[in-house]
């Protein structure tokens, strides 16, 4: 391993721009800005932004000494830590602990790691980044992590990501097991940064590794990955250049990465316009297409054989931006964050498509983070009132409930997550958050864990509750096939779910996907059926959790269903 230089970079970075193709000036001031309010150009070198650590509001780490010499060991994190008197209505939040970078990316590794980037040491951006592999059983000290230093030329900051699912040979051979495709991000030319690259990466999750791995047809900062059916990867969106925004500086045509084949693209795709290249909302839905939600509300229907094709569905939803949440939670059913509190729940599965109106949330949460839990409810944590200043923060979680359609109040984090925040959720049930600033009005170089009611007794005490536990489990589950659970303890489940491996990053997490599998038990085993629809549960990796009579989930097993070889 070379030896980590830590260096201090200055900074700038384009949010994004939002104007129409037929509004484009050299002037994006008041007017685009009133017209457009949620995205806009901005440039910040953010020098000035205090550092936070964590260990409570206002301590910090002395910058002689670096955060990992002094950051203390802890507890594991995949065990619950008693949550106080509220804990069994509202979770928990542990104290936020130091993270070696800005966590701007986050993706769960298939052996349960963590997997994040974004920043150098500092919190700063640039091609000498760091990337760090977190593994929670270790707890949140400096020990837990494995930090290196970004081995590539490529600037990833603020690239794509997407963990690869693996291809299987036969039932006991597979190969590509739980590595990451990175591709896209930042470019400096000629000494100025925020241009965009078409470079492609993989972390080779094995060997804790990041290689240069070829190109794109198109350079992309700000795209989105979205599985396929299939296995393959569609990337979508992303600017081309730091130019004033048009058409011409945005990357209109998708691509498909094949693991085995490489890339491919989509000429019969164009999505023309240059307010959507920043991190699209796209998801596959139940009849095999992918469905475009755009922040104006439209719909647009995709295809991925030959060329690709494109069809307008109209204006359903409501306004929206790129930074805020839209998860699916269930087979063809979104969850979307809209302007000004209002949430829409998006079903793909009718035809046409349809968006209805359910509770709002409490405040505007713009960069907030939407995590699919496995109970299927959906939490929403971070965000502020105004977009990335510290006014108006929502400290507290809200978690959506799809049975009632309302939100309860959840616990309260110690950090503000902003702009760069990202979360996910892991295999103990509970939910890692963290990361925000560069730019903004701190660097978060930190993190807490939150951890979801349903980990608590109901009587007020504070403790975990006791949870069921999955002795065994297959490592690879076939589509539409049957396969074995065995209990620690014979005791009555009550449901059995699988919830997508997360990816997270800018308000964004499209690799999410939750379902319900019919089961049936004997005594400490369970006969589980796999969903028969690829289009449910396409090829990749999915946690699966047992819960017990009180609604507890297990500490979930990791289980791969793969494609097959082509």
């Amino acid at each position: 391993m070379s030896h980590i230089h830590m260096r201090m970079l200055l900074c700038v970075l384009i949010l994004s721009v939002a104007v129409s193709s037929d509004a484009v000036s050299e002037n994006l001031g008041a007017v685009q800005q009133s017209r457009y309010p949620d995205i806009y150009l901005k440039e910040d070198d953010n020098p000035k932004a205090p550092v936070d650590y964590g260990y409570g509001p206002g301590a910090g780490i002395p910058k002689a000494v670096a955060p990992s010499a002094v950051a203390p060991s802890a507890a594991s994190a995949a065990a619950i830590p008693n949550g106080g008197a509220e804990a069994g209505a509202k979770g928990f939040f542990a104290a936020p602990a130091t993270w070696p970078i800005i966590p701007i990316h986050m993706v769960l590794l298939s052996d349960g790691r963590v997997l994040s980037y974004g920043t150098d040491l500092t919190g700063a951006q640039g091609a000498q980044m760091n990337y760090d592999v977190w593994d929670p059983t270790l707890g949140t000290g400096s020990d837990a992590h494995l930090t290196l230093p970004n081995g590539t030329s490529t600037d990833i900051f603020c690239g794509s990501q997407s963990l690869i699912g693996s291809d299987f040979e036969s039932w006991t051979t597979y190969k590509n097991s739980g590595d990451v495709l990175l591709s896209g991000g930042d470019l400096t030319v000629n000494g100025v940064r925020n241009y965009a690259n078409n470079k492609t990466s993989i972390f080779y999750a094995k060997d804790d590794v990041l290689s240069s791995a070829g190109t794109m047809k198109f350079p992309r900062w700000y795209a989105s990955f979205v599985p396929l059916r299939n296995g393959d990867k569609l990337i979508i969106g992303g600017r081309l250049n730091k130019d004033t925004l048009s058409r011409a500086a945005v990357a209109v045509t998708p691509e498909i990465y094949h693991v085995n084949l490489g890339w491919r693209t989509l000429a019969g795709i164009d999505i023309g316009d240059a307010i959507e290249y920043y991190y699209p909302r796209v998801f596959l839905g139940v009849d095999s297409a992918l469905y475009f939600l755009k922040g104006d509300g439209h719909l647009l229907r995709l295809t991925t054989s030959g060329p690709g094709t494109m069809e307008d569905k109209g204006i359903i939803a409501a306004q929206g931006t790129a930074y805020r949440p839209t998860v699916m939670f269930s087979p063809g059913k979104l969850l979307s964050i809209r302007n000004n509190k209002r949430v829409q729940v998006i079903d793909l599965t009718k035809s046409p498509p349809t968006a209805t109106d359910v509770a709002s949330t409490s405040t505007d949460r713009i960069w907030s983070n939407g995590t699919v839990l496995p109970d299927g409810k959906v939490l929403v944590t971070g965000g502020s009132s105004s977009e990335n200043v510290l006014t108006g923060v929502a400290y507290n979680a809200e978690i959506w409930d799809p049975k009632t359609s309302q939100w309860t109040f959840g616990a309260a984090a110690a950090k503000a997550r902003l702009y760069h925040s990202a979360a996910v959720l892991l295999a103990n049930g509970a939910v890692l958050t963290g990361g925000g600033g560069a730019p903004g009005p701190t660097k978060q170089l930190n993190a807490e864990i939150y951890y979801p009611p349903y980990l608590y007794r109901q009587d007020g005490s504070g403790e975990p509750a006791p949870r069921p536990t999955i002795l065994s489990a297959p490592e690879i589950v076939k589509g539409g096939g049957y396969f074995t659970v065995t209990l620690g303890a014979n005791e009555p489940i009550s449901k059995v779910a699988i919830v997508h491996t997360g990816s997270a990053t800018h308000s964004s997490d499209l690799e999410q996907r939750h379902l319900f599998l019919p089961f049936t038990q004997a005594g400490n085993t369970l006969t589980v059926r796999m969903s028969q629809n690829p289009n449910n549960t396409p090829p990749g990796y999915y946690m699966l959790f047992v819960f017990n009579s009180a609604g507890v989930p297990s500490v979930a097993k990791i289980v791969s269903l793969p494609r097959s070889v082509l």
